[in-house]
C-alpha cells in the first residue's frame, strides 16, 4: 500500500501552528496557575499555623494543681479561634509530653518525635496523609517548652488536584474548539488565494488580458495580487511586442526576398547578353546585402535582449570620436549639399566601448543626413556636465512630434513621411540597436525635438573615475555604417 505524500495545505499548517502555540500557552498558563495556587495555599497554611502558635501561647496556663490547662473559650480574644482544630503538643526539655490537644486522628498516625534542634515549618507525610508542622519554643508562666503545631495539608492538595483535573479536562475541549475556529478563519482568510488560483489557471498565451481579482488592495494578499497583475501586464506587453516584432520581421524579409525572386525570374524569362546577367547578379547581391544587414541587426537585438552584448569599457575621448565620425560621413553629407561639423573642445572623457559608441554616433549622424533638407548643417558636439559626458547630434530637419519621441526607438518603427522623405533604405532598427548598445554601456539616449524646429539626439555616458588617464584617444574600430 502506497502512502500519500501530498503536502499539507496552508490552512491546515496555519491551524496546526495556531493550536500548537495555543497548547503551549495553555500549558504554561496552567503551570503558572498551579505554582501560584500551590504557593498561595502553602502561605495560607503557614499563616494559620502561626496564628495557632500565638493562640496556644495565649490559651495555656497552669491550674491550681500545677497542670497545663487550656483556658475556656470565653477568656480568648473575639478573633482568637482554632477552626478547624489543629493538633498541639508541648514537650519539656527532656522530651516528655507535657500537653496535647486537637485532632484525634493525628496521634493514631504515629507522629515522629520532635527534633529538638528543628525550628520553623516542616512537611510531614505519614501513611499518605500530608501534614504541615510548625515547631517553636514557647514559655508558659516562666517554664520553657517546645511546641509543635500540626495541621493537615490535604485540603490544599485536593484543591490543586481539582484544579489540574479540570484544566486537563477543559484544555482538550478548548483546543478542539480553537482548532475548528482557527481552521475556519484560515480558510476564510485564504479564500482570496483560492480565487486567485482559479483565475490564474485561466490565464494563457491566448488570454493574457485576464487579471487576478483583488478583494482588498491594502492587505498582503491584495498587494500580492497587484504584483502578479503587474507581472502579467508586462508579460502581455512582451507577447504583443514579440508578435509585432515577428510580423514586422517577416514583412521586412519578404520585400528583399520578393525582389530577389522577381530579378531572378526576369533573368530566366529569356536569353540575355552578358551585361544583362551582370546587372541581374549585381541587383541580387544588393538585395542579399540588404538581407544580411537586416539579419545582423536582428541578431544584435536578440543578443542585447539576453544581456549577451558585453562592451569593453575604457576611457574614451568623445571629441576625437566625434571628429572621427564626422570625417567618415562628411562626403555623404556633401553629396546632398549639407555640412557636418563638430564643435572643437579640448578633451571630454567618458567611460564607454569605443567601437560600439562610434557605430551609434555614425548611425545617428547618418539618420540626420538622410532626414534633413538640402543645404542644412548637422552639428556634432561633445561636452561634459558633472558626472556625465555626452555627445549631441543636432539637425535642422522637420522635427519629431513629442508623442513619437519614445516610439522612434521601437523596432521597425519609421517616422512619418515628412521626416522620411521617401527614403525606404532603412529597416526601422537603427535607433533600437543604438539604444541597446548605449544601455549596455550604462548610458542613455535622449531626444529633444518639435515639428519644424529640428531634432537633437543626446548620448549620455558616465564620466570615467578621476584616477583614470584622461588623455586616452578613441579607438579607431572598424565602423559599421548600416546599423
Amino acid at each position: 500500500m502506497r502512502i500519500s505524500t501530498r503536502p499539507i495545505s496552508i490552512g491546515m499548517r496555519v491551524t496546526l501552528w495556531y493550536v500548537t502555540t495555543l497548547f503551549a500557552i495553555l500549558v504554561a498558563y496552567a503551570a503558572a496557575v498551579y505554582i501560584f495556587v500551590s504557593a498561595s495555599k502553602a502561605a495560607e497554611l503557614d499563616a494559620q499555623l502561626h496564628r495557632d502558635y500565638e493562640l496556644v501561647a495565649e490559651a495555656l496556663y497552669f491550674n491550681a494543681a500545677g497542670d497545663l490547662t487550656w483556658r475556656p473559650q470565653q477568656h480568648f480574644h473575639a478573633e482568637s479561634t482554632l477552626d478547624p482544630e489543629p493538633f498541639v503538643e508541648l514537650r519539656d526539655a527532656n522530651g516528655k509530653l507535657a500537653f496535647s490537644r486537637g485532632d484525634a486522628l493525628l496521634p493514631i498516625l504515629q507522629l515522629p518525635p520532635q527534633d529538638p534542634r528543628a525550628v520553623g515549618y516542616t512537611n510531614l507525610a505519614i501513611r499518605g496523609v500530608r501534614l504541615r508542622a510548625l515547631q517553636e519554643n514557647i514559655v508558659v508562666d516562666g517554664r520553657p517548652y517546645r511546641a509543635r503545631i500540626i495541621r493537615s495539608a490535604e485540603q490544599g492538595h485536593r484543591a490543586l488536584r481539582s484544579l489540574m483535573v479540570w484544566s486537563f479536562l477543559v484544555m482538550p475541549i478548548g483546543l478542539a474548539l480553537a482548532a475548528a475556529a482557527g481552521y475556519a478563519v484560515a480558510r476564510r482568510a485564504l479564500n482570496p488565494v483560492a480565487q486567485m488560483t482559479t483565475e490564474a489557471r485561466r490565464i494563457s498565451a491566448e488570454k493574457l488580458s485576464a487579471r487576478l481579482p483583488i478583494v482588498n488592495p491594502d492587505d498582503e494578499l491584495g498587494r500580492l495580487a497587484a504584483t502578479f497583475n503587474a507581472a502579467f501586464e508586462r508579460i502581455e506587453q512582451s507577447f504583443e511586442q514579440l508578435r509585432a516584432f515577428t510580423a514586422d520581421a517577416a514583412h521586412e524579409l519578404r520585400t528583399p526576398l520578393a525582389a530577389l525572386r522577381a530579378v531572378g525570374e526576369n533573368a530566366l524569362a529569356g536569353p540575355h547578353d552578358l551585361c544583362v546577367y551582370r546587372d541581374v547578379i549585381g541587383s541580387m547581391l544588393e538585395e542579399c546585402e540588404r538581407l544580411t544587414t537586416l539579419v545582423n541587426r536582428l541578431l544584435l537585438l536578440a543578443r542585447a535582449d539576453q544581456g549577451r552584448v558585453v562592451p569593453k569599457m575604457r576611457s574614451v575621448d568623445l571629441c576625437e570620436l566625434a571628429a572621427q565620425a564626422t570625417g567618415l560621413l562628411r562626403a555623404a553629407a556633401e553629396e546632398k549639399g549639407q555640412q557636418v561639423v563638430e564643435n572643437q573642445h579640448h578633451h571630454v572623457m567618458a567611460e564607454a566601448d569605443p567601437g560600439f559608441l562610434l557605430q551609434v554616433v555614425l548611425n545617428i549622424v547618418d539618420n540626420a543626413i538622410r532626414h534633413t533638407p538640402v543645404g542644412t548643417t548637422i552639428e556634432v558636439d561633445a561636452r561634459a556636465d558633472g558626472a556625465d559626458a555626452f555627445i549631441e547630434v543636432r539637425d535642422d530637419g522637420p522635427g519629431i512630434a513629442a508623442e513619437e519621441h519614445e516610439r522612434i526607438f521601437d523596432r521597425f518603427y519609421r517616422a512619418d513621411a515628412s521626416r522620411s522623405r521617401g527614403d525606404e533604405s532603412g529597416f526601422g532598427l537603427g535607433l533600437a540597436v543604438a539604444r541597446a548598445l548605449i544601455a549596455a554601456q550604462s548610458g542613455r539616449i535622449e531626444v529633444e525635438s518639435s515639428p519644424g524646429h529640428g531634432t537633437t539626439f543626446r548620448i549620455v555616458l558616465p564620466a570615467p573615475p578621476k584616477d583614470k588617464t584622461c588623455n586616452q584617444s578613441a579607438e579607431t574600430a572598424a565602423p559599421t555604417m548600416n546599423l
